[in-house]
């Protein structure tokens, strides 16, 4: 029944519901042993240190990194060593929760084999930042180096698949990964004896080697109107290739910065 009085308007349609530009993402499930795995590393060598404090300062003594007694006294185990010793408790359950929140996400869409080499590569480019860059004198340790790392891979995996994950989620999401990372750094100025040069290249290393690898999506093909998923696809092999090069020409660049 139609109102024909002069002043009866009818009342607008509702807004429609916003179309987000993203279709729903198919990732395989898998839990996250190696995030488990290092986090169980990192608290037993602190645990055992803690108990037998004797044992736990020599780890440090031995482990830390250090510029001279890398370069001076050719102890270059101390590269990857030093990134899962910590000094504290605040020190471990910070890094470790960062580790946990960032890492068992993350794992899933490079897998554990790829996770494990943007983890641990970019713990040692943040160790070779430090020592090309930092204070002879200064003993490092901790995982926070390596965490960057995760941050930077995290940053290129939204980069990378943009277009896959919808770019106006994926760049929203891109905001957010920046913003922890510069909330970081900011605190890591702020406060004392913090590490700024292993997060810097942490992050440098985990951003490289995060583009490099970062997995393939393809979507299906719609069937029957229901809404078009996406599934991982193996790392290519000359993927691994690249990314070896960059890490072997980003240690390099560090190491000529050292002992020039």
């Amino acid at each position: 029944m139609t109102n024909n009085h002069p002043l009866y308007r009818e009342a607008p349609p509702p807004p429609a519901p916003p179309q987000f530009d993203r279709p729903p993402i198919a990732i395989p499930p898998m839990r996250p042993l190696v995030t488990r795995g290092l986090l169980v590393v990192n608290v037993a060598l602190f645990v055992a240190g803690f108990f037998v404090p004797a044992w736990g300062d020599w780890l440090l003594l031995r482990g830390a990194n250090n510029t001279v007694q890398v370069y001076q006294f050719g102890e270059y185990y101390r590269i990857l060593t030093s990134i899962f010793l910590h000094w504290t408790v605040p020190h471990l359950l910070f890094n470790s929760y960062a580790l946990y929140v960032e890492g068992a996400g993350l794992e899933r869409f490079y897998g554990h084999g790829r996770f494990l080499l943007i983890y641990l590569l970019s713990g040692i480019t943040g160790s070779l930042f430090s020592l090309a860059f930092g204070n002879e004198s200064v003993y490092g340790a901790g995982a926070s180096g390596a965490i960057f790392g995760l941050f930077g891979a995290q940053i290129a995996l939204l980069y990378r698949l943009r277009h896959v994950l919808g770019r106006q989620r994926a760049m929203y999401f891109l905001r957010s990964a920046v913003g922890v990372v510069v909330i970081n750094f900011a605190l890591g100025l702020a406060l004392p004896n913090i590490g700024n040069l292993a997060h810097l290249g942490g992050l440098v290393g985990g951003l490289i080697l995060g583009y490099l690898t970062v997995p393939q999506l393809t979507p299906l093909p719609a069937q029957e109107q229901y809404i078009p998923m996406a599934v991982l696809r193996p790392v290519q092999r000359d993927t691994i290739i690249y990314s070896a090069f960059a890490t072997v020409v980003l240690v390099s660049l560090v190491l000529v910065g050292v002992l020039s």
